[in-house]
């Protein structure tokens, strides 16, 4: 007997639809031995099992009766809004005990009335004041339609590293710091990854302190952190800093240095553009250039020193009340910043990290990055460290029913590991198709698999009847489909990624569409939820493995021998759990995912791929066996 039985009864009462599932109650039993022992757990829970209900459950119980703040964690906007909206409020409605939950946001998704009253008068801002003056939060997402990033940006909010914080004048009419209260009196929050590393990585102070988090959709974690723990400079970044500089040094000497200054960025970015299209750079810097950066940085710490000394004078003329004081605070921790990143992005001597440039052809602008090869060490020492227990859960984190590759790459080691079976029948639900027999070549012979590729999509399209999400691996394999589709079209709607409309736009339109197409790439391939006959096929172009031309994974490569049974393996088949999982949603679900890479089953390497599947789903090799399959299931 388990101590959350009383609140399935609830459940059930509240939820007529409620579907009591056995592998809830086993994830809902080990999180809350985890949580009641201080340890760690890394869970898999296929879809259908109800994975947000059962962390939530027990970090709820947790948090109200030991007096602790409990952190979830998403990758995707909309699992936090399915739990801020709809599984929390539900859940405070039933629990016994009261509780509190918050979702924290950046500061920028605020109103700055610092901001606002500083630009009130301007034209732009006209259609935001009836807004202002009636909002009761200042967050951005009561605004409909969505504020322009432009105007919000310039007028209306502030970034974190530009806040003035309590020296700011309008400190008690702050929303940011509103919401940051809302948080402090809550047991639970949510937020996403990019906040959380955002906050580490900075030092911040956006998150209130918590003992425990829980990182659903955790296969993401890694990827995520690799972002966020990297460092990265442009033209822009010193171009900012002078222009702020410039707004408070005004004599010749000033004017003189940051003239002097902005020459030695523009030489320097010129050498790295000139590298870029050289035969010596490709993917990434494999040695450090000769780039003699050294007079750019002595330049910008004697800038950095004109700030220090004027700061320190008008403290002590002022105190720390006064508004230029506040403005120099800022520039003097931005030129810190930059010093620090400029030595390290320039010094390339890190061996963690791999060092590329990245090109913005649109606003002619070039990066150079760092991001961190290994963030295990980051992740385990930045945040794990920080909780007495860390839950990972997600729907796709094993690979041959084991957690080494997720364990390496999040830097998670002392852990309960559970897999849960999906509460579906998979084998009367789904068959998985990899039509070896039509296929004659594999994307290692791209050119013929390209020819071969478009048509096949058109036939199970046809065999289908529609109802199909084609995921693809590049918009180069989804252009061609797309430009083949146009020549030979199918008497179906097809709704194609791209083109300025949101992915979520497309994806609600082929949801009120019966018998449509809808094609994309990467980001379909997650958190897309079609129950029912809008989607009976799912169609993958070929295995998804990392993309060889992202710097980190070519660093990963050249450093580790055994990379690709160690590393692009265990991603890939993560990815391709993700697509197939986008198929069987329901219990009343039918469908067929067809796979056009017959390496899955042809390749060395294919019993690493298809342990993941083949206990599970009906297997085919031709997809002429589609049409029975569906027709014996009534889809046809």
């Amino acid at each position: 007997m388990s101590k959350f039985d009383f609140l399935w009864d609830i459940i059930r009462e509240k939820l007529p639809s409620y579907e009591e599932r056995t592998q809830q109650s086993t994830i809902i039993e080990l999180i809350a031995q985890a949580l009641e022992e201080q340890k760690s757990a890394i869970i898999e829970g296929p879809c259908g099992v109800g994975k947000s209900f059962s962390y939530l459950v027990p970090a709820i119980e947790h948090a109200v009766n030991k007096g602790k703040r409990v952190l979830v964690c998403t990758a995707n906007i909309a699992l936090q809004e399915q739990l801020v909206n709809k599984d929390l409020p539900f859940l405070q409605e039933i629990f016994p005990t009261k509780f509190n939950y918050a979702l924290v946001k950046g500061k920028s998704n605020y109103l700055c009335m610092y901001k606002y009253y500083a630009n009130r008068n301007k034209e732009e801002i006209t259609p935001y004041k009836k807004w202002v003056s009636e909002t009761r939060t200042g967050d951005k997402s009561e605004l409909d339609p969505a504020p322009n990033p432009y105007i919000w940006n310039e007028f209306l909010s502030i970034p974190g590293d530009e806040c003035f914080g309590k020296a700011c004048n309008n400190y008690d009419e702050c929303w940011a710091e509103k919401a940051k209260e809302r948080a402090r009196s809550s047991q639970v929050l949510v937020c996403n990854y990019h906040l959380l590393f955002a906050t580490l990585n900075y030092h911040g102070n956006s998150i209130p302190e918590f003992d425990v988090a829980i990182c659903d959709e955790a296969h993401e974690l890694a990827g995520i952190a690799r972002d966020f723990f990297g460092k990265k400079v442009s033209e822009n970044s010193y171009i900012n800093i002078v222009n702020k500089f410039l707004t408070t040094f005004q004599n010749k000497d000033d004017k003189d240095l940051a003239a002097s200054f902005m020459q030695k960025v523009r030489d320097i970015f010129f050498q790295l553009r000139q590298f870029l299209k050289s035969d010596q750079y490709k993917i990434r810097f494999r040695s450090k250039p000769e780039l003699h950066y050294e007079e750019l940085l002595d330049d910008l710490r004697i800038i950095g020193q004109k700030v220090a000394i004027k700061l320190i004078d008008l403290q002590a003329d002022f105190g720390d009340e006064s508004e230029e004081v506040q403005h120099l605070k800022v520039l003097d921790k931005k030129i810190q910043n930059l010093v620090t990143n400029t030595m390290f992005l320039f010094d390339m001597a890190d061996p963690n990290s791999v060092y590329f440039l990245e090109e913005d052809k649109e606003k002619n602008t070039i990066h150079l990055v760092s991001k961190s090869i290994d963030v295990s060490e980051i992740i385990a020492l930045r945040f794990f460290s920080l909780t007495r227990s860390n839950i990972l859960i997600s729907a796709t984190m094993s690979v041959n029913k084991e957690f080494a590759f997720i364990s390496s790459e999040t830097g998670l080691k002392d852990f309960l590991p559970l897999i849960v079976t999906s509460p579906f029948n998979l084998k009367e639900q789904a068959l998985i198709v990899i039509p070896s027999e039509e296929m004659q070549f594999t994307p290692k012979e791209e050119k013929e698999f390209l020819m071969e590729m478009p048509p096949m999509v058109k036939k199970i399209i046809e065999i289908v009847k529609g109802r199909v999400l084609g995921l693809f691996t590049s918009y180069k394999n989804l252009n061609l489909v797309k430009d083949y589709l146009r020549v030979n079209p199918v008497p179906y709607e097809v709704f194609i990624q791209g083109g300025g409309i949101a992915p979520q736009k497309l994806v609600e339109k082929f949801k009120a569409s019966k018998d449509s197409v809808l094609l994309g790439t990467s980001s379909l391939w997650t958190g897309v939820d079609c129950p029912g006959e809008t989607l009976t096929c799912v169609v993958i172009d070929k295995l998804p493995f990392p993309n060889f031309s992202d710097p980190v994974v070519d660093a990963i490569k050249e450093k580790n021998p055994r990379s690709f049974f160690e590393f692009q393996i265990p991603t890939m088949v993560i990815e391709l759990k993700q697509g197939v999982g986008r198929l069987i949603r329901r219990k009343d679900d039918i469908g067929v995912v067809v796979l056009l890479d017959k390496r899955a089953i042809t390749a060395s390497y294919k019993g690493l791929i298809m342990e993941s599947f083949r206990h599970e789903y009906l297997m085919a090799v031709n997809t002429d066996k589609i049409e029975p399959f569906l027709k014996k299931r009534g889809r046809l």
